[in-house]
């Protein structure tokens, strides 16, 4: 095992869909990724609005960076932007892939920092700071609802 298998990052991106999603195919595209993740050893969320993705991964960071090189191919839909953080211990530990219409406290969060984002205005130090503090706010709702 290499030193950058035990190292954990968390990979945070924001995409366009290039191909209408219905729910048939948002709910095939999660049901696909918690198998795959629990497989990998990975955890994370993602949510969806108004055609945006926006995807957080949590794992070793081969394996993390390996999705997210596959993630960036799909043709499904454009990445926009991606930051990679070093983390310590993974903020979503009990989560294959969590969909936000799971719970409403974690997906009013995430659906309003996507109701505020315009992707071709965001500036990438203030997109990183954003990005971690809805981390750590949506973090400490699983953590208080012990999901």
């Amino acid at each position: 095992m290499n030193a950058g298998e035990n190292k954990l990052v968390g990979i945070v991106y924001i995409s366009r869909e290039v191909e209408n999603f219905d729910d048939d195919d948002l709910n095939e595209l999660i049901t696909q990724a918690m198998r795959n993740n629990k497989e990998l050893n990975i955890t994370g969320f993602v949510a969806y609005r108004k055609s945006y993705f926006l995807q957080y991964i949590e794992g070793s960071e081969g394996i993390v960076k390996g999705l997210m090189n596959t993630i960036a191919t799909d043709p499904r839909h454009e990445v926009l932007l991606t930051s990679t953080l070093e983390i310590e211990k993974r903020k979503f530990p009990k989560w294959d892939m969590f969909w936000s219409k799971n719970q409403l406290s974690v997906e009013i969060v995430l659906l309003d920092y996507l109701k505020t984002l315009d992707p071709k205005q965001i500036e990438e130090e203030k997109y990183t700071d954003n990005i971690l503090r809805m981390l750590d706010t949506c973090s400490g709702l699983a953590s208080k609802w012990d999901l």
